[in-house]
């Protein structure tokens, strides 16, 4: 086994022990309760900081085009881990096929990580330069409980 297999199989190992950890937090808020609400948290504060109604409508919608990215990105996770889990308990896995849905999980991220990053920064023409820090500096807790959610399933 090469360095990269290596690192693949680690990468697995590790991605099923924290599905498995974050099965067994069953007394908290879901992530996806936790996700909506930090996205309603978003939503009131573009409200509270932007003034201009037609601007404040445009970064409601950008930020509600984030959401949906997000979601879509939860359930793909969300189904990819599915696929990953049956390949890990199946004792005839191969390593390749772990490989296969190694690689599929991280570029399913990737991609869809680029594209709410390209939605959150659709943010800014509709915001001016005080309202968008005011934004950033209370609502990076919408994209942590969204990364925290994808890093947890």
């Amino acid at each position: 086994m090469n360095v990269n297999s290596s690192l693949k199989f680690l990468l697995a190992t590790f991605f099923v022990v924290a599905i498995g950890i974050a099965a067994c937090a069953g007394n908290k808020q879901t992530l996806e309760q936790e996700e909506s609400e930090s996205f309603a948290d978003l939503r009131a504060e573009v409200t509270d900081v932007v003034t201009d109604p037609d601007r404040r409508q445009l970064a409601l919608d950008a930020v509600d085009e984030l959401e949906v990215t997000m979601q879509r990105l939860d359930k793909s996770l969300e189904e990819r881990v599915d696929k990953f889990r049956h390949l890990y308990a199946n004792y005839d896995t191969t390593q390749a096929e772990m490989e296969k849905a190694t690689d599929d999980v991280l570029v399913l991220m990737k991609s869809n990580f680029d594209a709410a990053h390209v939605q959150f920064r659709q943010l800014s023409p509709h915001l001016t330069v005080d309202e968008w820090d005011a934004i950033n500096k209370s609502t990076s807790e919408a994209l942590d409980a969204s990364i925290a959610a994808l890093q947890d399933r």
